[in-house]
Formats: structure tokens, C-alpha cells, sequence
């Protein structure tokens, strides 16, 4: 079984893959540069059902309240703070959804569907950012490993029950497509096939 932990690090890895993806499909809308539906449409997908459903969905039920009980000052008051972020990027993405439709056919929308996406880019970075040097230290410091446990144990459930077995390789496979096409892939540590948790 794979720490919590762990897990959310492996994640964030593979979403720091699609934000460079979004990152260059924005500077093709502001350049009124075309960037096919489909790639919208995937990367779209990912962002609702890999970034939220399943990765942010398991900092709210699982992590979340247990910081919170364990670290009552500072992981509660983290916890507040990144759920309330959380809200705000779903306002952000539905609002990218709604101009998904036009952006094929108005420069305007165009313009402000990449507005969006670097808006969306830049807000989840600094939230990874925080995570990753507050939140999850802070966890694994005043967390115990029965708790630990129970909650790797609940990531699993969701990945098979809520989620779907398999999904987290397909997801990898879109956001490794995405950069390849807008040429995303560098040679460093984060452009390996886009690490997921491995099941």
C-alpha cells in the first residue's frame, strides 16, 4: 500500500504536466493561434475528472479532516485555506467550460478562454507550491501511521469504487499526448511519461 503522501506528490507531478500543456495552449489563444477542440475537450477532462474528482476530492474527505484533527492550529487553519482554493479553481473551470462552445467561434471568447487557463495555471502552481512545502510535511509530521493506513486504504476504495481502476494510465496517456503536441516535453525529471500513482 502506498503512503498518502506519496500518492498526492505522484499526482501533483502529473498535474504539473498538464499545466504546462494549458500554460502552452493560453499562449496560442492570446496569439489567436488555433488549438483544435479535442485538445480542449481532453484537457478539460483531465482537469475535472483527474484534478478534482479524484486528486482534490481525496485532500478534502481523507486529508483534510485528518490534518485537521491531528494539527488542530495549523493543519485546521491549512485545510481551510486550500478547500477554499479548491472552490475558487472549480468557479475558474467552470467558467473555461461554459466558453468551450464560443472559443471556436469568437476571438472574444478565444482571448478570455486563455486568460482562464493562465489564471487556472498560475493559481494551481502556487497551490501545489504550498502543499507540497507546507501541507504535506505538516501531515506527515502530526499524522500517525494507523491513520495513515485507514487513509491509503480509503484512496484505494476511491480510485476503485468512485474513480475507476485504470483510469489514473489513461489520464497519463492524454496529459503525454498533450505534450507532445505543444512540444511541452523537455528533457528533465518531470517529463517522464507523467508519473501516477502505479496500482
Amino acid at each position: 500500500m502506498i503512503d498518502p503522501t506519496a500518492t498526492l506528490r505522484s499526482e501533483h507531478v502529473a498535474i504539473e504536466g498538464l499545466l504546462t500543456v494549458l500554460e502552452a495552449m493560453a499562449k496560442r489563444l492570446a496569439a489567436n493561434e488555433p488549438v483544435p477542440r479535442e485538445d480542449l475537450l481532453d484537457a478539460m477532462t483531465v482537469i475535472v475528472e483527474f484534478t478534482d474528482r479524484c486528486h482534490q476530492i481525496k485532500e478534502e474527505d481523507l486529508v483534510f479532516p485528518a490534518l485537521s484533527s491531528a494539527s488542530p492550529m495549523a493543519g485546521a487553519d491549512m485545510a481551510r485555506r486550500l478547500t477554499n482554493e479548491h472552490r475558487a479553481l472549480r468557479r475558474l473551470v467552470a467558467s473555461m467550460r461554459e466558453l468551450l462552445p464560443r472559443a471556436s467561434a469568437t476571438k472574444t471568447a478565444r482571448a478570455q478562454l486563455g486568460k482562464d487557463l493562465r489564471t487556472y495555471t498560475r493559481l494551481l502552481r502556487e497551490h501545489i507550491r504550498i502543499e507540497e512545502q507546507t501541507l504535506l510535511p505538516e501531515f506527515d509530521r502530526t499524522v500517525g501511521a494507523t491513520e495513515r493506513t485507514r487513509i491509503a486504504r480509503e484512496f484505494d476504495r476511491l480510485e476503485r469504487e468512485d474513480v475507476g481502476w485504470g483510469l489514473h494510465e489513461a489520464y497519463a496517456a492524454i496529459i503525454h499526448r498533450l505534450r507532445e503536441s505543444y512540444g511541452t516535453l523537455i528533457a528533465d525529471s518531470r517529463s517522464a511519461p507523467v508519473a501516477v500513482t502505479p496500482r
